[in-house]
C-alpha cells in the first residue's frame, strides 16, 4: 500500500513538473509575440457565447445579454439586457448595420430584437427548428439569416418587408451537423457532418444547392470550419487543420496544407483584417497562425488555459474564444476562471 501511494505521488509530481517546464517553454517563446494579457472581465453567469461588434463585446450571460463597451481609453462599461430567454442562451448574432440582433439556445426558437425608445424589444419569433438552437450567423448583407441545430439541419431565413421567414431546410447527410460558417460576401457556406466537409453556393434564384461533398476530408469529427479570402479557401478543424484552396481550372477545394497542432480543434476563426488563423486546440489552447504572401500559415502565439485555484487543471477547457473584427482584441472564456479573459493585440 505505501509503496502504492509513493507511487502515485511521485507520478503526479512528474506530471507537474512536465507540466511547469512546458508552461515555461510556452512564456519563453510568447515573449515579443502579438498578444499579451489586457484585462479580466469578472463574472458569475454562465456564458456559452462571445460576440466582438466593433468596440463591444457582447456576451450571452444565461438568459441574459450583457454588452461591455470599450471607450477611447480602453475602460471598460457593462450593459445587461435582461430576460431574454427562459433557458441558457447559445448563440447571439448582432446586426452591423442596425439596432438589432438575434438570440437563440435550449429553446427551440429564435429571437429578434430591435431598439425602440432606447429600450430593446423582442419583435418576432422565428419558429422551425425542433431542437436547440446552436450557431446563428448573418450574411454582409444582412438579410439571410443562418441557424445550426441540433436537430440535424441548417436553416436559412431570409428578411422581406421587415418580416423573416424561413426558405430553405438543409438536412444532415448522416448524423448532426457539427460546424457552419458563412463566407464574407454571404454567398457560400460550408459545414460538417463527421468526418466530411459540405460546400454549398447560393444561385442566382436565392436558392442554396450543394457545391461539392470531401467525403472523409478527415479521419475524426469536423468540429469546426471557417472561410478565408471570400470563399477562395476554406479551412477544416478535426485532429488537424485542413487548408482547401478553390483551383482555378475545375472550380472545386483541393487540399493545400495541413497544420499540426497540439490537439483536436473545437473552435477556429480566421481574421480578414490581419490575416490570423486562431484555434482552440485540446480545450487548452489557443494556438495562432498567421498567413504569409503564399499563402502558407506560420505559427505565431500558443496561449494556455489559466489554472484555476479551486479546480484541477486537468479538467479545465476553453469554451468560448473570439476575436474582433479589426484582429485588436482576443476574449477568451473558460469553464472555470469567473472572468473573460481580454488579449490585446501589442
Amino acid at each position: 500500500m505505501r509503496n502504492e501511494i509513493d507511487y502515485q505521488y511521485n507520478f503526479k509530481m512528474l506530471q507537474k513538473e512536465q507540466q511547469d517546464k512546458f508552461k515555461e517553454f510556452l512564456e519563453k517563446r510568447n515573449k515579443g509575440k502579438l498578444y499579451s494579457k489586457y484585462k479580466k472581465i469578472e463574472t458569475e453567469a454562465k456564458i456559452c457565447d462571445l460576440v466582438f461588434d466593433d468596440q463591444n463585446l457582447i456576451a450571452a450571460h444565461d438568459v441574459d445579454i450583457a454588452i461591455y463597451h470599450i471607450d477611447q481609453k480602453n475602460q471598460l462599461q457593462s450593459e445587461l439586457i435582461e430576460n431574454l430567454h427562459s433557458y441558457l442562451i447559445y448563440s447571439i448574432c448582432f446586426s452591423k448595420s442596425s439596432n438589432m440582433f438575434f438570440t437563440a439556445g435550449y429553446e427551440k426558437e429564435i429571437k429578434l430584437w430591435q431598439k425602440y425608445d432606447n429600450q430593446w424589444k423582442c419583435v418576432q419569433i422565428l419558429n422551425g427548428h425542433k431542437d436547440s438552437v446552436i450557431v446563428l450567423l448573418l450574411n454582409k448583407d444582412e438579410n439571410q439569416l443562418f441557424s445550426r441545430s441540433r436537430d440535424k439541419t441548417i436553416k436559412i431565413w431570409q428578411k422581406q418587408d421587415e418580416i423573416w421567414s424561413c426558405i430553405q431546410t438543409i438536412h444532415a447527410p448522416s448524423g448532426i451537423i457539427d460546424s457552419l460558417c458563412v463566407s464574407p460576401q454571404g454567398n457560400a457556406l460550408s459545414f460538417g457532418c463527421k468526418n466530411n466537409l459540405f460546400i454549398w453556393y447560393n444561385t442566382n434564384f436565392n436558392k442554396w444547392r450543394k457545391y461539392q461533398a470531401i467525403i472523409s476530408a478527415h479521419t475524426q469529427l469536423i468540429e469546426s470550419v471557417c472561410f478565408m479570402s471570400d470563399d477562395a479557401q476554406i479551412a477544416s478543424g478535426a485532429n488537424d487543420i485542413k487548408l482547401w484552396k478553390k483551383c482555378a481550372v475545375n472550380q472545386q477545394y483541393r487540399l493545400t496544407q495541413i497544420i499540426s497542432t497540439l490537439g483536436n480543434v473545437s473552435i477556429m476563426e480566421y481574421n480578414n483584417f490581419n490575416s490570423l488563423l486562431i484555434a482552440v486546440t485540446n480545450k487548452k489552447f489557443v494556438q495562432i497562425w498567421k498567413a504569409e504572401d503564399d499563402s502558407i500559415f506560420s505559427p505565431q502565439q500558443t496561449i494556455q488555459v489559466e489554472k484555476s485555484d479551486i479546480f484541477y487543471e486537468e479538467t479545465q477547457f476553453y469554451e468560448v474564444v473570439t476575436m474582433s473584427q479589426n484582429g485588436q482584441f482576443l476574449a477568451l472564456k473558460d469553464n472555470y476562471n469567473d472572468y473573460v479573459d481580454i488579449w490585446k493585440l501589442n
